[in-house]
């Protein structure tokens, strides 16, 4: 029995020494992928995100998570925290990206304006962006000194504005980037397009306004409705602590408070669902 028990671990040992540097490299190649992964995200937005601000975005809540680890006891929480750093780069860069696109979106109409003031005087296309991109430090005047950098360094205009759009994933910046690129190629009235597409911006933001007004009754209602029985549950634990200890200490006691989660979760996307008008 014992020289079956000793081959079994010698099998053992040599099955691990033998696949070992084979499960390191394909560790490695997924680790490498990965942050290809993160490096290309984050250069597919002009965000300026670089490599040491993510490092401690993920230092920060590799702390956070260890803190609440050693605190609570729990490995689980070591366990949860660790699957949720993998996803924190994509996150981060996603909320960064989104903050980008809306501060672009908000600053289109000003750039129009200015664009189609300076054409209107008789101004090029390009000396239009350029007096733009010198009076302001907008999102869109980010976008447009890298256009700028770009002509200067022999790319044409309209692969330059190309690209912008490819990298700005922002409707309006794509209608604005086909009318320029349309009205270069065929001479079209440039200053008619972009009136017009100014024109429709102003009557959407007006009516996203009325649309938010309308609905910002079910959205307030929606999350008292939700907060309540969270304040329901602090109030009756600092009146009398014995009487929720059972949900805590208990395995239905934490089955009735995981259900309960899960259609907090739910009635709070069902009204998204309701409020969100498309």
């Amino acid at each position: 029995m014992e020289l079956i028990i000793y081959f079994m671990v010698f099998a053992a040992a040599a099955g691990a020494v033998y696949l070992l540097p084979a499960a390191a490299g394909e560790f490695l190649k997924k680790v490498s992928a990965y942050r290809a992964g993160i490096d290309s995200a984050a250069r597919k937005t002009f965000a300026e995100i670089s490599g040491s601000e993510l490092g401690r975005v993920m230092a920060v809540s590799a702390a956070v998570v260890l803190a609440l680890a050693v605190l609570s006891g729990e490995i689980i929480i070591l366990a949860a925290g660790a699957a949720a750093l993998a996803i924190t780069p994509r996150l981060y860069i996603k909320i960064k990206k989104d903050r980008f696109n809306r501060e672009y979106y908000e600053s289109i109409p000003r750039f129009l304006e200015s664009v189609i003031s300076s054409m209107k005087s008789g101004t090029s296309v390009l000396k239009s962006f350029q007096v733009f991109a010198g009076r302001s430090n907008s999102a869109v005047a980010k976008e447009i000194s890298v256009v700028i950098k770009k002509i200067g360094l022999g790319k044409p205009l309209s692969e330059a504005l190309q690209e912008m759009s490819d990298r700005v994933d922002v409707k309006e910046n794509r209608i604005i980037v086909s009318a320029v690129i349309a009205s270069l190629e065929t001479g079209g009235n440039l200053t008619d397009v972009l009136e017009n597409t100014l024109t429709t911006i102003r009557k959407r933001d007006e009516i996203n306004r009325e649309v938010k007004a309308l609905t910002s009754q079910g959205v307030l209602s929606g999350i008292i409705v939700g907060l309540l029985p969270v304040f329901l549950l602090c109030a009756v634990y600092f009146i009398d602590p014995s009487f929720v200890e059972p949900l805590f200490k208990t395995g239905a006691g934490r089955g009735l408070l995981l259900a309960a989660f899960i259609m907090e979760v739910t009635g709070a996307l069902i009204i998204s669902r309701i409020v969100r008008v498309r």
